[in-house]
């Protein structure tokens, strides 16, 4: 009877564990797809310039990489050493955004590609669809210019509450019942 129970307990623990791990791989590895997905997709864009916005990216995937691979992963340590070996340094970013440089982008696409790859699998292997972002919508583009000092079109509930205020026959209304105001919704 013991037996059993510590039994039961045992494979209970290591279920558990197994589905952390799970999960923490799984956060892992959608992070990583996201992110590098989106650095090549820029990469892509915009001629193989790396952007503001996606080095920042990158760097914060190095660091929460770091944060989260407390599971000791081997691949994932793999991972950030590539990374860790092809982002630019410091001298180098100065150089670049004086204009004085071009960093080379070519291999850090080579790498990323290869980790989105790496990404992607863990992912099919965890039994999960690595899921990817639409890209936006172009922005609407105005037929003719807004004139601001036209008079804004009533709502058709607004119409439909005045015809039955005036389809009311007046002997049916109490006199002393005055109309309630609806209160008006706030906007920022």
């Amino acid at each position: 009877m013991e037996r059993d129970i510590l039994d039961d307990a045992r494979r209970q623990k290591e279920r558990l564990v197994q589905e952390f791990y799970t999960e923490v791989m799984h956060r892992i590895s959608t992070l990583t797809h996201t992110v590098t997905g989106n650095i090549l997709n820029s990469l892509d864009e915009h001629g193989g310039i790396l952007r503001g916005r996606v080095s920042v990216q990158l760097s914060h995937l190095i660091k929460q990489l770091e944060q989260l691979n407390f599971v000791e992963d081997e691949q994932i340590e793999s991972q950030l050493q590539r990374l860790r070996d092809v982002l630019p340094t410091d001298d180098e970013k100065e150089k670049a955004a004086k204009g004085l440089a071009r960093i080379n982008t070519s291999r850090i696409s080579q790498v990323v590609r290869k980790i989105n790859e790496e990404a992607e699998k863990i992912l099919i292997d965890l039994g999960t669809q690595p899921q990817t972002r639409n890209r936006r919508k172009p922005p609407l583009t105005a037929q003719a210019p807004l004139d601001l000092d036209t008079r804004r079109k009533g709502r058709a509930g607004a119409a439909l509450a005045l015809q039955q205020e005036e389809s009311t026959p007046p002997e049916a209304a109490p006199e002393d019942i005055t109309p309630k105001r609806r209160r008006q919704k706030r906007t920022l």
